[in-house]
């Protein structure tokens, strides 16, 4: 004999399944985000690989070209990235280095990127364009941070928020550095 469910069973049943839905969603999304937390920190193991070859060919660290074409200097869209990547690009030994970049990090060449480089900058893992604070860094604490890790520069991802920390203050705690590996 086969037994029916009642209408309340069938409501609980299908809160269950709602619940567990949820759980498996969440613990997707949180494996996600940890896969790209530990890609950005490869990409930024990568660069910081760059600069020292740039360092070894030339005795100095890459300094910032000068600011975006058109303008802007708030954090999330500085181009600070972008410039120290186009410097190093143009570099032979720092290039071998970028060269081996999966090309998912690699941003198309835009109007704002060094004359005659081929290469666009680079993204994170949440498709973000890059900082990189150098010795000519904008403010005191930027300038400071640059001098404790020894003079080279530092890149850094927004991470999962998307937001950098005041530039004054330290870092967004979600913020991924160069230099904290």
């Amino acid at each position: 004999m086969r037994r029916t469910l009642s209408l309340a069973e069938t409501a609980i049943a299908g809160i269950l399944i709602s619940l567990a839905l949820m759980v498996v969603s969440l613990a997707i999304g949180t494996m996600r985000d940890d896969l790209k937390q530990r890609r950005t920190e490869q990409l930024l193991v990568r660069l910081d690989q760059a600069l020292v070859a740039y360092h070894r060919a030339t005795g100095r660290w890459p300094a910032d070209p000068g600011p975006r074409a058109d303008g802007s200097t708030t954090p999330e869209n500085d181009g600070s990235g972008d410039r120290i990547i186009a410097v190093l690009a143009d570099e032979p030994e720092s290039r071998k280095v970028l060269d081996q970049i999966p090309p998912i990090f690699r941003a198309r060449r835009s109007a704002d990127t060094a004359a005659g480089s081929a290469w666009g900058g680079v993204h994170d893992a949440w498709g973000r364009p890059l900082r990189c604070l150098t010795a000519n860094g904008s403010t005191p604490a930027e300038l400071d941070a640059v001098i404790a890790n020894g003079g080279r520069p530092i890149f850094i991802s927004a991470g999962p928020d998307e937001r950098f920390g005041p530039p004054d203050l330290p870092p967004a705690a979600d913020n991924i550095r160069s230099d904290r590996r």
